[in-house]
């Protein structure tokens, strides 16, 4: 009887082991499916002190830690759009400033506070990028904050318009041709409000002097 369970028992062990071997083979290859070869291990696997600055980079602000600690009494709801970037910075900042001047505060540094806090809250998209790369604490009010927003995206506006204004059309180049320049420097402006009035100048600016004069 010993001669027939041996051999029958060493077969299991055998199987089973096999079994464990695949699917340890199965494991690793699917760990290999989830990481990205073109990366170095180096970066795939990051080191402790790389978390951990990761972590720290979420948790920074642009607002310093005074107008952090103030304490708010209750949420402010505004029926505004949030900043994404493509809109007028003036006419956003215009629209939200007479919304906040609807809300009462029991001092100056909660009102500071508040239009911080909420300010930053309707930032999105590539606006929200925008605050999240300022300097850590370097806004202390909303002046600090707003002088900041209309540097940036009057700045940012003003080249847009000019990169439409200087494009021009050369000498001996189709309207066709041209049309199609203009719309490639334009196509940063598909969903800004403002762009409307600036398209037709623009393109009659480009256009050479014989041209202009038959489309018009």
């Amino acid at each position: 009887m010993e001669n027939l369970v041996k051999p029958l028992a060493d077969g299991f062990e055998s199987m089973r082991a096999q079994q464990k071997k695949t699917q340890e083979q199965v494991e690793a290859l699917a760990r290999e499916d989830d990481e990205d070869p073109s990366i170095p291990l180096t970066e795939q696997h990051p080191s402790a002190p790389e978390l951990t600055k990761a972590l720290a980079d979420t948790r920074r602000s642009p607002l310093t830690r005074r107008l952090r600690q103030i304490e708010l009494n209750e949420r402010v709801r505004l029926k505004i759009d949030s900043y994404t970037g493509e809109e007028d910075p003036k006419k956003w900042l215009t629209a939200f400033n007479l919304a906040m001047r609807r809300e009462k505060y029991k001092s100056y540094d909660e009102r500071e506070a508040n239009y911080c806090q909420v300010f930053v809250e309707h930032m999105a998209k590539d606006a929200l990028t925008w605050f999240s790369n300022l300097p850590t604490e370097s806004i202390d009010n909303f002046d600090d904050l707003t002088n900041a927003f209309l540097k940036h995206y009057s700045m940012h506006m003003t080249r847009i318009t000019r990169n439409m204004f200087t494009t021009t059309q050369t000498q001996g180049e189709p309207l066709r041709s041209f049309m199609e320049r203009f719309k490639q420097a334009a196509v940063t402006l598909a969903t800004c409000p403002i762009a409307s009035r600036w398209k037709h100048s623009a393109t009659a600016s480009g256009m050479t002097p014989s041209l202009r004069r038959i489309c018009h």
